[in-house]
């Protein structure tokens, strides 16, 4: 396919270059290519022989979007093999599990943190939430991505798949102490509030209008609105009560709430009149009083204010930024597969790949280390402040930027420019990767 060739040649924006996609390979953690093995993704080793050359072609099928029958041509191409696009297809699918167990590794890297307010920097605050991915084709199949990540540090912490049967629960997810989880009116449920306490974690969470029925400590029976009646507007409050579970147990919560500014609420009023055009229903001078503020749960302690508890509520949007990016830029909100393990390994591979995009972004924001035993390539910048360990060679025509520490036993080829406050050479000091052993 001479067309292909062509294109590969003449469109490099499109398709990476073979020789630029195994740099990628250093970054992942130590066992890749042996948990590829151990999973039989590559059993007989036939026209994809190595996990190298597997995973050079599913990123090439991820990233730039290549057809199975590119795929195929590609691999002819590179000399990795004469396979069929359904050869290939089979091989894929059996790729899920492999790529979620990259993404786990990934999902522990610490990346570059952002400015966390000084009462919120006991806790990993977690936003929580979910998006459908569907299937493109006449089945139209659709999947749940429940997904968490760290606000301030913009890192993944877990993620799962499901079918469309599972809802929007904390249960979906995994708590350890000092973890603040942070999500909608979805996730504000009892079940998950006793989620959170077992794994001795705190929660954030906005609350419906019936959400469940408040006591004070006598277990007379509260109202939310009449707690909050006395706000004016923009100001915040709170209220300490007992939340009684189906087993009749009493959970002591706070309730924090906002009072909406007359704009706020005209806006909110305008939604509402919408959702009743929508869904055929009227909604109750209840659920429109309740909505005069934004009220929320949690159990942050009494030195937290009102208006704190609020502000680290506001932070959740940082999810809904990631979601939006994803499915913009990475294309993770449609799905080209009509198997069901085929679309699995297409997810996990977007969030595989999504994942290699946020260590990236923050390598390049702070200080970088260049993995050993790593070639550096002709014609590419290493920027500053970044450390190139021993028994690395940087090739020709590249350039070194300041503040750039070079480890002995480097080789730095001809037409290299580097500034003069380059500290060559360190004693052979060992560096480590973000995982180490690479």
């Amino acid at each position: 396919m001479e067309t292909l060739q062509d294109e590969m040649e003449c469109s490099p924006v499109r398709y990476l270059s073979a020789g630029i996609i195994p740099q990628i390979f250093p970054f992942f953690a130590e066992g890749w290519k042996e948990k590829c093995l151990e999973l039989k993704v590559i059993e007989r080793q036939r026209e994809i022989k190595t996990p190298e050359e597997l995973m050079l072609l599913c990123l090439f099928h991820l990233i730039n979007g290549c057809s199975l029958m590119e795929i195929s041509e590609i691999g002819r191409l590179l000399k990795i093999g004469d396979f069929s696009d359904v050869a290939f297809m089979n091989k894929f699918a059996k790729c899920g599990d492999w790529f979620a167990w990259i993404c786990q590794q990934f999902a522990h890297v610490i990346v570059a943190e952002h400015q966390k307010p000084k009462f919120l920097e006991k806790y990993r605050a977690i936003a929580l939430d979910a998006s459908h991915v569907v299937e493109k084709g006449r089945s139209g199949r659709i999947y749940k991505l429940h997904y968490a990540i760290d606000i301030f540090n913009l890192s993944t912490v877990s993620y799962t798949i499901t079918t469309v049967k599972t809802g929007e629960t904390l249960c979906n997810f995994s708590f350890q102490k000092d973890d603040l989880a942070i999500g909608d009116r979805a996730y504000g449920t009892l079940n998950g509030i006793e989620h959170c306490l077992k794994n001795s974690a705190d929660f954030l969470l906005r609350l419906r209008t019936n959400w469940c029925k408040l006591y004070d400590h006598n277990g007379k029976e509260i109202s939310i609105i009449a707690a909050f009646q006395h706000l004016k507007s923009e100001e915040c409050g709170d209220l300490y009560a007992f939340a009684c579970t189906k087993k009749k147990q009493m959970i002591p919560v706070r309730i924090c709430a906002r009072k909406k500014s007359d704009a706020d609420y005209e806006k909110t009023l305008k939604k509402l009149k919408s959702h009743e055009s929508k869904k055929q229903c009227k909604t109750t001078d209840e659920t429109k009083e309740f909505n005069k503020y934004i009220v929320v749960v949690t159990s942050l302690p009494g030195n937290v204010t009102s208006s704190e508890v609020l502000e680290a509520y506001r932070y959740r949007w940082q999810i809904e930024i990631y979601f939006k990016r994803l499915k913009s830029i990475l294309n993770i909100g449609d799905l080209p597969k009509k198997q069901e393990k085929s679309s699995l390994a297409w997810i996990n591979g977007k969030m595989m790949v999504a994942l290699l995009v946020e260590f990236f972004l923050s390598s390049h924001s702070s200080d970088t280390t260049v993995p050993s035993n790593t070639t550096v390539p002709s014609n590419t910048t290493v920027p500053s402040n970044t450390t190139v360990p021993s028994n690395t060679t940087v090739s020709s025509n590249t350039t070194v930027s300041s503040n750039t520490t070079v480890s002995s036993n480097t080789t730095v080829s001809s037409n290299t420019t580097h500034p003069s406050d380059i500290i060559q050479p360190l004693d052979s000091k060992k560096t480590s990767g973000v995982f180490g052993g690479r």
